[in-house]
């Protein structure tokens, strides 16, 4: 009707409103953050995955193309923590995505 009479029509106000919460993960994926995003999640929970001491003896190092590396500093707690890596794997995907984390790998270090 406004443009009948040859009035401008009044543009809706909410067409281009996104959620912030949308928004950031996209910019991170585009930007490439998003992978070193997770790498930060993983890092503050795994004392939460692993159990408080195991995490006083490893911590996650790096998540490259859904395989998490985990350094370990004693050798008694690598084999432990590779015995136990079916159930830390499931851990991490019910948190994290098993899109995001396939696989976990321990090193000394």
């Amino acid at each position: 009707m406004l443009e009948w009479r040859r009035l401008p029509v009044v543009p809706d106000p909410g067409r281009n409103q996104h959620s912030v919460s949308a928004l950031v993960p996209e910019l991170l994926e585009k930007l490439g953050l998003g992978q070193r995003f997770r790498e930060e999640e993983i890092g503050a929970a795994w004392a939460q995955i692993a159990g408080e001491f195991a995490a006083r003896f490893s911590h996650p190092l790096k998540l490259k193309k859904g395989v998490l590396t985990v350094a370990v500093s004693q050798s008694a707690v690598l084999w432990t923590l590779d015995r136990s890596k079916i159930t830390l794997l499931t851990r991490l995907q019910e948190k994290f995505g098993a899109q995001h984390v396939r696989d976990v790998r321990f090193q000394a270090g």
